[in-house]
């Protein structure tokens, strides 16, 4: 089971996967763009206090970002997967 805490996810999305954040009424808009401009995959965090990501979102962010398994959205978060592992496995999913 997949739990992450949002401030460390919202941190890695911009950080390490290069993730543009956008903020909205309700949520925080995350967009992950190519070299040449093309989007690569998005997802979004409600905004509000620091709060868990449970199983189901964590899954549903992972197949936004085209990352395939809540495993590798775990990965990127927990930092056992780098920044090429996962971009990887989103240009692989989207091409």
């Amino acid at each position: 089971m997949a739990i992450l805490d949002s401030q460390e996810t919202q941190r890695q999305l911009v950080v390490k996967l290069g993730c543009k954040p956008d903020s909205g009424k309700d949520h925080i808009y995350f967009v992950l763009r190519d070299t040449d401009g093309t989007v690569l995959g998005r997802t979004k965090i409600s905004h509000g206090p620091r709060h868990d990501i449970g199983d189901r979102l964590v899954c549903l962010m992972a197949k936004q970002l085209r990352l395939g398994t809540s495993g590798n959205l775990v990965g990127l978060v927990g930092c056992s997967k780098t920044q090429q592992e996962c971009l990887a496995i989103i240009r692989a999913a989207s091409y």
